[in-house]
């Protein structure tokens, strides 16, 4: 049924490809398995949907990888959207010919198409091909092969423009040979006016104004470098990509000498017959030389960039993705009473305390590093509210004012210092959402600054229900997931809505293997659904994850030693480490190569409790190396 379809979209497409059989070859799944997703796609399954209830029309190919393979396919839908238009446009215009009609058919990709249409393109300035048509100089290349030697070079390059082959062989030689990517500092914006202004908090977020040399330094890495393109990791080319945004790296690719060389060898072949006079072999290679210098060797620089990018942002996407689901499941602390601290300096910390059902009890603005007057103040407010636990937020001032509040513990200054515990909590997109329109209507009277004290002490408290309120690019979880497209980090689509309807329908007529016939699905999706629905109303799939790591004291960096053995729990994860909140002033990092345990790989998750072995301290840079030592099981 589903191949039938896929044969029907293609046939109506008017390309002569199919979008199962390109995506097969991009992703190495079965011919078969890959149509059948592109069925379901185009009938607006959702990836959820398709991941769960249909694994086994589509060989049970893994989610993240299914992610990857529905933006693929929407990327080929475009281009066969694209090539439609512009078969259209050019017989409009009386310019198709059967050459130009297959080879759009036959492209697979919006740069082939755009270099097949960009010769033939109206404009009010037109390309010297159809200057040198205009001027009768076209015959001149029929005269060129029979050796006469005074010839138009607009004309002669018009005989190679369209020539596919040499582009494709000159494509593939930039996957074969070596292709380094040059990155160096760029020379620093000469002052202006302008720049004498109080930066913003935009520019301070993007690496300018009086931060803009320690923003730099993030870069150092790629100051004077030289890299093979195919040895660059995704993080590696996110860095890169940010840096020459943002104005700190300048960035060349360069083409080896031999690719020149092979380009060149297969041209000469192509064009230049082997009665052809000096003077005609001349032209030539002048025209071969020329083509490649202002045309191709740009034109290829450009689609090695697009690749770069392409690889870095599906990393970027894999890393958020799996990062946003561990974020989400973190199990919540319920029936405490909570104080939530967004930390600050100069605006003072805002705090609030949240009741055991999320409702807001008090509020505060606490200047706790100004003087013993306001740690006064603070420790009568955590005596009157009794709150149970304290989440600090991680951003400006944490680790300053998660030692005043470990200080004030270890001095027992709190009524109920014996019991009471703080926590970190990743605050990103807390200030977000304290000035959305969603928090107005939930705390209409309360300021913005302290609505986002609100928002970090119930996300100790329920986290999924908190976050969802966030826009997940804001969450800070994963790797430049700021520099992603919005549409390819859209987590909010869901399967089909009927489904649990259906199920309950049916369940009271039917058995599990009738059901999961005819909602064309597996009997082990069915009977776990079942089991879902069968639990108590207070059920938490969650509660089997690990609980967040409540601290009474932190340790000084500078008193950290090699050696030192450390309990942390993973804030974040990318493909080059995990970051891990080790009760000191500086985020652990466990580099991939010392993810290890008993001699193989670990692969952890947002929340996972670690034991961690100090490597290497570099207070100065505000570096701490660790390496796994143990990973702890969650307690029943």
């Amino acid at each position: 049924m589903f191949d039938q379809d896929e044969d029907r979209n293609r046939e109506n497409e008017g390309v002569r490809w199919d979008r199962g059989q390109v995506l097969s070859q991009m992703f190495a799944e079965p011919v078969w398995a890959v149509r059948n997703l592109v069925s379901l796609l185009d009938s607006e399954c959702s990836v959820p949907f398709i991941s769960r209830y249909r694994r086994e029309k589509i060989n049970e190919i893994e989610p993240d990888k299914l992610r990857r393979m529905s933006l693929a396919n929407e990327e080929l839908k475009g281009v066969v959207k694209k090539a439609t238009a512009v078969l259209v446009k050019l017989e409009k215009e009386e310019k198709l010919t059967p050459e130009i009609q297959a080879a759009l058919e036959s492209a697979q990709s919006m740069d082939e198409i755009e270099e097949i249409f960009a010769p033939l393109k109206s404009a009010s300035k037109k390309s010297f091909a159809e200057r040198a048509r205009q001027n009768g100089l076209e015959a001149l290349v029929g005269e060129i092969e029979r050796n006469v030697e005074v010839v138009d070079f607009a004309a002669f390059a018009e005989k190679f423009k369209l020539d596919g082959d040499i582009v494709s062989h000159l494509k593939a030689l930039c996957h074969e040979l070596p292709v380094l990517l040059k990155c160096s500092r760029a020379a620093p914006k000469a002052s202006t006016a302008d720049s004498k202004k109080e930066p913003s908090r935009g520019d301070k977020e993007h690496g300018r104004g009086q931060d803009s040399d320690r923003e730099a330094m993030k870069f150092e890495r790629f100051f004077d470098s030289t890299d093979h393109v195919r040895n660059l990791h995704p993080h590696q080319i996110m860095a890169i990509n940010r840096g020459e945004a943002l104005k700190y790296l300048t960035v060349k690719v360069e083409l080896s000498e031999a690719i020149y060389e092979r380009y060149a060898t297969f041209v000469r072949r192509k064009a230049i017959r082997r009665d052809a006079t000096p003077a005609c072999r001349e032209i030539v290679e002048t025209a071969i030389k020329d083509a490649y210098d202002r045309l191709l060797e740009p034109k290829m620089a450009r689609m090695i960039r697009t690749e770069l990018k392409l690889r870095g942002e599906s990393a970027a996407i894999d890393s958020f993705s799996r990062n946003l689901k561990s974020l989400l499941l973190l199990p919540p602390v319920g029936g405490k009473v909570i104080l939530g601290i967004d930390p600050g300096f100069k605006h003072g910390c805002k705090m609030a305390v949240v009741g055991r059902n999320g409702d807001v009890l008090d509020t505060l603005v606490c200047y706790l590093h100004s003087g013993s007057a306001e740690g006064k103040r603070f420790v009568r407010f955590v005596d009157d509210s009794e709150c149970d636990l304290i989440a600090i937020g991680n951003g400006t001032a944490c680790r300053e004012t998660e030692t005043v509040v470990a200080s004030m513990l270890q001095r027992r200054l709190f009524r109920r210092s014996d019991t009471l515990a703080f926590c970190i909590v990743n605050e990103s997109g807390s200030s977000i959402y304290s000035v959305s329109e969603l928090a107005v209507r939930e705390l209409p009277e309360m300021d913005a600054n302290v609505r986002s004290a609100v928002s970090i002490a119930r996300r100790l408290q329920n986290p999924l229900a908190e976050l969802v309120k966030i826009e997940p690019r804001h969450l800070g979880v994963g790797m430049y997931q700021h520099d992603l497209p919005e549409k390819k980090l859209d987590v909010n689509s869901v399967g089909k809505r009927d489904f649990i309807q259906q199920v309950s329908q049916y369940r009271k007529e039917h058995r599990l293997e009738q059901l999961a016939d005819a909602l064309e699905t597996e009997v082990a999706v069915v009977r776990s659904l079942f089991e879902f629905l069968q639990q108590r109303t207070d059920f938490d799939y969650r509660s089997a994850f690990q609980m967040p790591l409540f601290r009474r004291d932190i340790r000084r960096a500078e008193d950290l030693r090699v050696g030192d053995l450390l309990t942390g729990q993973v804030e974040n994860v990318t493909d080059f480490g995990a970051f891990v909140d080790c009760g000191v002033s500086i985020t652990g990092l466990i580099h991939t190569s010392k993810m290890r345990l008993a001699g193989r790989q670990v692969d952890l998750e947002i929340g996972d409790r670690v034991v961690v072995k100090v490597e290497r301290v570099d207070v100065g840079r505000q570096r701490l190396a660790v390496s796994l030592s143990q990973r702890c099981q969650p307690v029943p």
